[in-house]
């Protein structure tokens, strides 16, 4: 870490960022329910019963609350679920303001036909967007924040908390709980006077970005003396270098890993600043949790967040995943997160622990060295193979060749000796992966035991503030605790950015390593908190996905970088619109051994991903999907439908289409134990939106819980996937530049197109041939009328490769020799019923040369297609042998 007034010129980009983020993202919280940040909501009438304790819940009748319901299962990945009480309504300056000042994490359920809201009494925030309308200080917010019930709201904890507001009338509330009607609170709205009135109600919020623990934060760092090293890779203009040499760092994870995620674990240990570009489907979640548990592995610690808590969630579910337990990773965060830690921690000053793990039998060190010999054995077993082969393929060698046949003969072993081989480090990579995860497993239960047993003081720090609700007591609390006292328990932490000022202090460096998940809808102040917070940092994202959206205006950057004193080329770097942390961190990072691009894609079948990859990754992704049965499936589909968009931006037509295709496939698999998922995605959001409302009255709540559906923008399905996605363009053939310009934006349809991981149904109500081709849309739809290849049986004049083919179809297998796969062409692919299986001929004169290295037959069988070698002396010795063991490996083969 460095101090010193030569980092004046940090403070002053920070100060930069600070002003670009408050007002280019703040401002956009509930301060008025009858406003578009909030999706849907029912105002409720009669006895308020939920919060006052009377019976826990609150009725929603009729339509409203099963529209709300639905809308909130389908629009779960855009929206939030909450109950308000006590409304602030009336005018503040030019500002209407009417949303409620108690806040509650909620569940919505139905019960024997009736649909009800279930507020979390554990999960009461105050609303501190209409705290910000009324101006309150910290010492204002701490004592509303004390004054916050600890369980019903009962009439002495309401005055207590009225007691505690100024600045506008609280009679009103007196009626408590009997709840005021929707016309009154919009006459209240509207009233010239600000006034607390007695109303609940159920709420879909849209998800905006909680700005205010971020703009804190960033006001601390400003004016701190002290900055990270990964905080100056991305702000400075000289990054630091890199920590040690890329090549000395082996990775530790309980997982076989390609050579891209390697790299990457290999770059995180190496460099202050590092990047993973992850386009759709390359196992972007898989190597994040990888990074993570590699930390852990040697002791490290890790903290793991994104802008979006969704994207955090699935991190989380893969580490445990992977790792088989989630003992060493905190959610940490607001609401149940926090209390979900108290608990935690409270089991741990209680003596109440995970039972003792034991060390494997054998180490992960000594698997290593196991298999080190196997993979040397294999290389020199195969480099035999094809010294021998040649030689067998003569008809009339001379002495010499004899001679060196018969050493090469007494070097190669017993029959069959590579494929046994390739079982054993198979076996061995399984077993060093066990091992693994039991060594990490033990070796955290015993820091666990170390921390109860050492550190209770630190553990009692922690309780009481978690416990407090005053920012004060707090912070107070937090002073008193070590960081590390937690990190030992809880290595792995995953937090989403902006409550990550009320999960944890702001102790620069206290991480070893951060990870940023999608980073190119980041803006660059938003990340400042957790870049201060870690040693390292490794930047993912896609470049090519959606951006972060900011509508702050030149102007106003152009001042705020005129008063920090920033240059104009440093303006420009920075800029908040347009430069997002994956944009910084490329320009930033000088040695290519930083930037690692994940090529193996596995979400989708081949015809699912071959535009974008030629479009957006010029062909580099391996597409792991191709087998020849997955070939011959068209898995593209375009429906050109008679339809209009309408003035309000929807195209009726097509989302009556869209819920035709809908209601077959619920039909065609409603016998079908595990049922497909369905997306429906619109790039418009009127669309979206009509076809949220069309699905939450023709579909059963049942179905849409069996499907997985889901609808959104391509924004509700960045990082999501669905077996099939139903498209609807909106678009007609009046389309404007302006419709086009935004449906083509390569970040919108990139994510567009990716999502599908079977079938993909396209609606448009266009001829392709009335766009002009310059657009992507008019390229994609017309690449949907070209048949998927056939898989070729492309020939050879390898004798080898005749002799096993003509064998293989005399076994009734179907055979495709010099078969492409994933950036390979693998020597014979045989196909029997659904199960396929890859023949590497080793020995071979003719044309098929290179060897497959090791790496690649565990990437093949990662894409679901296990290679076992085949060499030609074990051919000539006995063609009936090297049949049976291609005939096991067939039918053990996945289906």
């Amino acid at each position: 870490m460095d101090d010193g007034p030569e980092y004046r010129h940090i403070r002053s980009r920070i100060r930069y960022l600070q002003g670009c983020f408050e007002r280019g993202i703040g401002g956009i919280g509930l301060t008025d329910i009858f406003a578009r940040r909030v999706d849907r909501c029912v105002v409720l009438e009669g006895e308020e019963a939920a919060s006052t304790g009377v019976i826990g819940r609150m009725a929603l009748s009729g339509e409203a609350g099963t529209a709300l319901r639905d809308r909130a299962y389908l629009a779960r990945h855009e929206t939030q679920l909450n109950y308000g009480v006590l409304f602030l309504c009336g005018s503040k300056g030019s500002n209407k303001l009417c949303a409620p000042l108690l806040l509650y994490a909620a569940q919505i359920e139905e019960i024997s036909n009736q649909v009800f809201i279930t507020p979390d009494p554990n999960r009461i925030t105050l609303n501190h967007d209409l705290l910000d309308q009324l101006d309150y200080d910290a010492s204002q917010r701490d004592a509303l924040n004390e004054a916050l019930p600890d369980g019903p709201i009962n009439n002495d904890g309401l005055a207590k908390l009225l007691g505690h507001l100024t600045g506008c009338a609280t009679s009103e509330a007196s009626t408590w709980p009997h709840l005021i009607s929707q016309g009154a609170l919009r006459h209240a709205r509207n009233a010239g006077h600000l006034g607390v009135y007695p109303a609940a109600a159920a709420m879909l919020l849209r998800l905006g970005q909680d700005s205010r623990g971020i703009r804190n934060e960033l006001d601390l760092i400003a004016q701190s003396e002290t900055f990270s090293p990964s905080l100056l890779s991305i702000l400075d203009e000289a990054p630091p270098p890199s920590t040690s040499a890329p090549h000395c760092i082996a990775p530790i994870v309980p997982a076989v890993l390609s050579a891209a995620q390697s790299r990457s674990l290999v770059a995180a240990q190496s460099f202050p600043l590092s990047l993973v570009i992850g386009p759709p489907g390359t196992g972007k979640t898989f190597t994040i949790a990888n990074l993570a548990l590699d930390q852990l592995a040697r002791g490290q610690t890790c903290l793991i967040s994104a802008r979006r808590d969704a994207a955090v969630k699935v991190i989380v579910d893969k580490i445990t995943g992977v790792l088989g337990d989630r003992s060493a990773v905190l959610r940490a965060g607001r609401g149940n997160h926090r209390q979900a830690l108290l608990e935690r921690l409270e089991n741990l000053r209680d003596g109440v622990r995970p039972a003792a793990i034991q060390q494997p039998l054998s180490s992960t060190a000594v698997l290593d060295q196991d298999l080190d010999k196997l993979e040397t054995q294999l290389r020199q077993h195969t480099d035999i193979e094809r010294r021998l082969g040649p030689i067998l393929e003569q008809a009339k060698p001379n002495i010499f060749d004899r001679l060196r046949a018969w050493w090469l003969k007494s070097r190669k072993g017993s029959f069959g000796r590579l494929p046994k081989l390739i079982r054993h480090i198979d076996q061995s990579l399984t077993q060093r992966s066990n091992a693994a995860r039991q060594e990490l497993l033990a070796s955290h239960s015993n820091r666990v035991t170390d921390l109860a047993r050492e550190r209770r003081q630190d553990l009692k720090h922690w309780i009481k503030a978690l416990r407090a609700r005053s920012g004060h007591y707090r912070e107070r609390h937090l002073a008193s605790a070590n960081i590390d006292a937690i990190l030992s328990a809880f290595p792995i932490v995953a937090c989403p950015l902006n409550e990550l000022a009320a999960a944890l202090p702001l102790d620069t460096g206290c991480f070893d390593l951060g990870i940023i998940d999608e980073a190119s809808q980041c803006d660059l102040a938003s990340v400042i908190p957790l870049l201060q917070r870690c040693q390292r940092v490794v930047v993912v994202g896609d470049p090519k996905q959606l951006r972060h959206v900011s509508f702050l205006a030149q102007r106003d950057m152009q001042r705020l970088a005129s008063e920090a004193g920033l240059t104009e080329a440093t303006a420009h770097e920075l800029d908040f619109r347009h430069v997002s942390l994956v944009d910084r961190a490329t320009e930033q990072i000088c040695d290519e051994h930083a930037i690692n691009f994940l090529d193996e894609h596995y979400r989708g079948l081949p015809d699912l991903i071959a535009f974008s990859n030629q479009r957006y990754y010029g062909g580099a992704l391996r597409v792991m999907s191709a087998n020849p049965s997955q070939r011959r499936i068209q898995a593209n589909k375009r429906i050109q439908i008679a339809g209009q968009r309408l003035a309000n931006g929807s195209n009726p037509t097509e989302v009556t289409h869209a819920l035709t295709v809908l209601r077959a496939i619920i039909k065609q698999d409603r016998e079908l134990p595990k049922p497909r998922s369905v997306g429906l995605l619109a790039p418009f959001r009127d669309q979206a939106d009509a076809l949220q409302s069309a699905v939450s009255e023709s579909i059963s709540v049942s179905d849409q819980h069996r499907h997985d559906i889901a609808v959104g923008t391509p924004y509700a399905f960045q990082g999501a996937e669905r077996d099939v996605m139903i498209i609807s363009l909106t678009i007609d053939q009046n389309a404007g530049h302006g419709s086009l310009r935004y449906l083509c934006r390569n970040d919108v349809f990139n994510v567009m197109i990716t999502r599908a991981k079977a079938k993909q149904l396209v609606l448009h109500s266009f001829s392709p041939e009335q766009i002009d081709p310059r657009w992507g849309v008019r390229t994609w739809l017309d690449s949907m009328d070209k048949s998927p290849p056939t898989p070729t049986h492309r020939g050879g004049d390898d004798h080898f490769l005749s002799q096993v083919q003509s064998a293989c179809q005399a076994k009734g297998w179907t055979c495709y020799p010099l078969f492409p796969i994933a950036g390979l062409e693998l020597d014979l692919v045989l196909e029997h019923g659904d199960r396929c299986l890859g023949l590497d001929l080793i020995g071979s004169t003719g044309d098929l040369g290179a060897r497959i290295e090791l790496e690649r037959y565990r990437m093949l069988k990662r894409a679901g297609l296990p290679v076992i070698p085949v060499a030609l002396s074990d051919w000539i010795e006995s063609q009936e042998n090297c049949l049976k063991q291609v005939e096991l490996a067939l039918a053990t083969a996945p289906s």
